[in-house]
């Protein structure tokens, strides 16, 4: 910020033109941003869906008491999408420092949601017998 303010209205105009937008950089994807574009689609975003929860229900075969458990992780994760959305830039801003600052709010925002999802995943994960977390940590496997 500082070396940034010390340039001349032109140097600003050169400085910019040589930093990349990483949002306007196309990935492989044909997503701007890649991962980040995620968090901020609302479809890729909404938490563990219901199809989701039923797929980790039919793999896990939870009891009762963890299946509450896995109902508080899908409010949880609900919760976290709702975070990360909020961080969602309204546009891709010209200024190298203001897009340092929307990067800075977008971390912030996953490490709020980290925090926001990271007990409910460990009070499920924790409910689950040896067998069932098995089954649960093959699910990420069966996806890809």
């Amino acid at each position: 910020a500082k070396f940034y303010d010390s340039l001349s209205d032109d140097q600003k105009v050169r400085f910019s033109e040589v930093m990349p937008r990483d949002q306007d950089a196309p990935r492989k994807s044909g997503q701007p941003n890649g991962d980040a574009a995620q968090f901020c689609d609302s479809r890729q975003s909404s938490g563990l869906t219901d199809q989701a929860v039923q797929r980790i229900a039919e793999v896990v075969r939870p009891t009762d008491e963890q299946r509450r458990a896995l109902e508080q992780l899908q409010d949880a994760a609900a919760k976290a999408a709702e975070v990360l959305r909020s961080a969602c830039p309204a546009g891709v801003p010209a200024d190298p420092v203001a897009r340092l600052d929307v990067l800075e709010k977008r971390i912030e925002a996953m490490l709020q949601a980290l925090r926001i999802e990271r007990p409910a995943l460990s009070a499920f994960y924790n409910s689950l017998s040896d067998q069932q977390r098995a089954r649960f940590n093959t699910l990420a496997s069966q996806q890809g």
